[in-house]
């Protein structure tokens, strides 16, 4: 994955973090889209998810383990692997929880330290580069269970882990306060569309905006990069919407936008948010999506 990635403006590139767990909310409290409601516990789990989900917070718990044996040997990435490691185990402890889709029981669970696992010792020493080859098998993985899910909650949630286990970058997650599960109602695909258009669209204006505010020659690189991206994005949405006989939701050249960026920083900080939105909505579409289309859907928030 280049240095430029779509996921960087929450990666390295901006010192923030791939996500979390998305198909996660950060805090009982966050605020929900339409059509996501809370789970409200003692969801009937079938025995075949129970298993995907231990096996799930298995793989997650490796993860932590690889991590944080590279993180020994590789002083310069140290903190960050330490955090990578701190995000897969906290990861481990909602998928373990006796129910995940419980906000309570999950929060617990996610607000406890795990232990580190008993994962046998590998044949040689672990290095970033074996760290990154496991994340991506585990990635694999978790995309095909996200394809096959007749759920649009566990497909967002496999969705999720994907997208997160196959960023190459070691960024931290930098939100590990408490997370769960969400449930989301099935809604049209092209519902789900309009709504990542309109945070496509904001995020938009939110880069023309920081563009002609930034002196900083590598954030203003990525923001260019990262337009073309959504333009062609958005173009190929529309399509899609006018496909379904809908009207796109329509640019809004008058996007309100917060005062002038003080540093590079704060356009940091409002471009990250502003990918986040568009990366959550994006999950929206994965989880609307038929099981036949879902594996394009999810390199959205990719």
């Amino acid at each position: 994955m280049g240095l430029w990635s779509r996921r960087q403006v929450i990666g390295t590139a901006l010192g923030m973090s791939a996500l979390a767990l998305a198909g996660c909310a950060p805090d009982p409290k966050a605020r929900k889209h339409r059509g996501e409601k809370e789970a409200p516990g003692g969801r009937q789990l079938t025995p075949q998810v129970r298993n995907d989900l231990s096996a799930g917070a298995h793989k997650e718990n490796q993860l932590a383990d690889l991590a944080t044996a590279v993180a020994g040997a590789d002083a310069a990435n140290r903190a960050k692997l330490n955090a990578l490691a701190a995000a897969h185990r906290r990861h481990a402890a909602v998928l373990g929880a006796d129910d995940p889709f419980d906000a309570q029981a999950a929060t617990k669970a996610s607000s406890t330290p795990a232990k580190a696992s008993s994962s046998p010792t590998p044949d040689e020493s672990p290095t970033l580069d074996s760290l990154r080859r496991t994340r991506r098998e585990t990635a694999a993985w978790y995309r095909t269970h996200a394809v096959s899910a007749d759920d649009p909650s566990l497909a967002l949630l496999w969705a999720s882990l994907s997208v997160f286990a196959g960023n190459s970058s070691t960024a931290p997650a930098a939100r590990l306060d408490d997370i769960w599960l969400v449930q989301i109602d099935e809604e049209p695909v092209v519902d789900a569309q309009q709504v990542l258009l309109s945070h496509i669209n904001a995020m938009l204006g939110g880069l023309e905006w920081g563009l002609g505010q930034t002196t900083d020659a590598t954030l203003h690189e990525w923001g260019s990069q990262r337009r073309e991206q959504l333009r062609t994005l958005r173009t190929s949405i529309h399509e899609q919407v006018r496909d379904a006989s809908a009207t796109p939701t329509p640019f809004n050249p008058a996007y309100s936008m917060p005062g002038r960026p003080a540093n590079p920083a704060a356009t940091r900080a409002m471009w990250a948010q502003l990918q986040e939105n568009v990366i959550s909505a994006a999950g929206r579409v994965t989880a609307a999506t038929q099981s036949r289309k879902r594996a394009d859907a999810v390199k959205l928030m990719a």
